[in-house]
């Protein structure tokens, strides 16, 4: 008999099997497709290129970002330590000094777009009792909604109503005045990655004791010279104590005299 007219069906089929399934073939059709490209080199170097390009390009981006934001944060420290070591040289700060300083530090020393504010107390701790404030300034650059913000949590050695807040580990010898100068930053100029690694505010601060241990600094004065006048400048003062007497109101002068 001829095979081809074999009631067991051709030499494709043989006896007891039965043909594969569409939906088999296809499997196996995309298995072998899939093989053969993994087999398949050519073009593999361009591949690996292309992946370490993305790989490398990615690190240094973030390795400049990372390098900003630390440059920036050791910047905020030398401003602060700057400041302390400038208001405790001197038993009558200059306000307007102290605002030129800051404004010249943002400026030279952080050297990046960024809403600042200074915080700079004094503290005095009289015989055998805790420490007192004896004024605290605040001095804002930037955003006037931005600086509010930074100063309610930038102000963390005094709270509200000029009461001291220092730490439990923070010791101060009898009759001993500390100057201390407390920065916030809020950088406007946004990293490509690291913002979404580091966030949050940049905050340092800088406590020195007063260089004349004989006299208690004074409340800063504002005075600015214009056209052969003394004027007020309007500051920012938060309610203390003047004359280092506690519990006194700090006055604000807003009337100009003659030079």
């Amino acid at each position: 008999m001829n095979p081809a007219q074999s009631p067991f069906g051709s030499r494709a089929t043989r006896p007891g099997t039965e043909p594969p399934s569409p939906a088999l073939a296809v499997a196996a059709s995309v298995l072998h497709r899939l093989h053969a490209f993994a087999r398949d080199v050519r073009g593999g170097a361009a591949v690996e290129l292309a992946l370490g390009a993305a790989v490398l390009v990615f690190t240094t981006v973030l390795c400049v970002d990372l390098y900003s934001r630390i440059k920036a944060d050791t910047a905020v420290a030398r401003m602060a330590t700057t400041m302390a070591d400038y208001v405790s040289r001197d038993a009558d700060p200059d306000g307007d000094e102290m605002k030129a300083l800051g404004d010249y530090l943002r400026k030279h020393e952080l050297a990046v777009p960024a809403n600042l504010v200074y915080v700079v107390s004094a503290f005095h701790r009289p015989p055998g009792d805790p420490a007192v404030v004896l004024w605290s300034h605040y001095f804002p650059f930037g955003d006037t909604t931005v600086t509010d913000e930074l100063d309610d949590d930038c102000a963390r050695y005094v709270q509200p109503g000029l009461v001291a807040n220092l730490p439990a580990d923070f010791t101060m010898a009898d009759d001993e005045v500390l100057i201390v100068a407390e920065v916030c930053a809020r950088l406007t100029g946004r990293g490509f990655i690291s913002d979404t690694i580091i966030v949050g505010d940049i905050y340092r601060l800088h406590a020195l004791p007063a260089r004349d241990p004989d006299r208690q600094p004074a409340e800063p004065v504002y005075a600015k010279r214009e056209g052969g006048r003394v004027m007020a400048v309007a500051i920012t003062v938060r309610a203390g104590a003047a004359g280092g007497i506690p519990g006194a109101a700090a006055p604000i002068v807003a009337t100009a005299t003659s030079a």
